[in-house]
Order: C-alpha cells, then structure tokens, then sequence
C-alpha cells in the first residue's frame, strides 16, 4: 500500500498543476484525472476509476430521482468533473471554473490535501483551507456522513 503524503504547497503555473511522485502513486498513476468541485471552496482530484465507483455506491442510476444529499454530492462530484490528461512531468491543466472555485488563479500558490478516506487530493488556496478547518461546510458533512454510513 502507497503511503497517503502529506499537505503540500505547490506552484501553479500557466493553470498547470505538476503533482510529485508520491501525490501520483497516491492516485494509482493515472494517465487522466478526474478534477471536480469540492467542500467549501476547494476543488478535487481523482483517480477516474476510484471516483466512478465512489459515485455508483452513493447515486441511484443515470434517470432515477436523486434525495437532496444525493443531488447536492452529484453536482460536485458528477456535473462539474472535467478530465485532465496526466503528462510525462506529472503536470495537469486546471480549468479557469475549478481554479475560480478554490480561489485560485492560473499562476498562483496552491496548498494539496490528500484524503486517505476518498481517496483523492483536495487543492485549495491556504487560507480557504485554513478557514475550512474552522467553519466546516454543514451541507457537505451532512452529505458525507450519509456516504459513509453506505459503505
């Protein structure tokens, strides 16, 4: 099992994300990744295959009514995911809506959470994280606490 790294800053640059080795081996070396909205206002990296089958455990089938915690977790984790080719270097082209969301600019200093729980990298700005720990989104806990009574 890959050890889960620690919080990192890291540069982005020209809305290119470079994730290190360890933040890659944490997402299983994908060639593509899965870039969603997230709590509060950060957005999330996944391995796509991890992602899918975290979705298909908490969402009824494409056309079945959704309960509102389920609507909520589909429109940040289904209706805004864009995919991200991975290249040689380890870098990822963020789009302008997910930096925008994480109060990012497209060369600015980004701080990365990896969650060993999800199984994905949570990229905010510092303070928004700092702030996050101290007002917690009551909305996505509720959701996630849902989930996670599922599993």
């Amino acid at each position: 099992m890959i050890e889960t790294p620690g919080p990192i800053d890291q540069a982005i640059t020209q809305s290119r994300l470079t994730l290190k080795e360890l933040y890659l081996a944490f997402l299983d070396n994908p060639k593509l990744v899965d870039i969603t909205y997230g709590p509060m206002n950060c957005f999330l990296i996944h391995n796509p295959e991890r992602r899918q089958k975290f979705v298909s455990q908490i969402l009824p089938p494409r056309g079945q009514p959704l309960n509102s915690r389920q609507d909520f977790i589909e429109r940040r984790l289904v209706s805004g995911k864009r995919v991200a080719p991975v290249d040689d270097h380890g870098r990822i082209r963020i789009e302008k809506v997910h930096l925008g969301w994480a109060g990012l600019e497209s060369s600015s200093q980004a701080f990365l959470m990896p969650r060993e729980a999800y199984g994905w990298i949570e990229v905010w700005n510092e303070q928004g994280y700092y702030d996050s720990l101290r007002t917690m989104d009551d909305k996505w806990q509720e959701a996630m606490n849902d989930v996670l009574e599922k599993l």
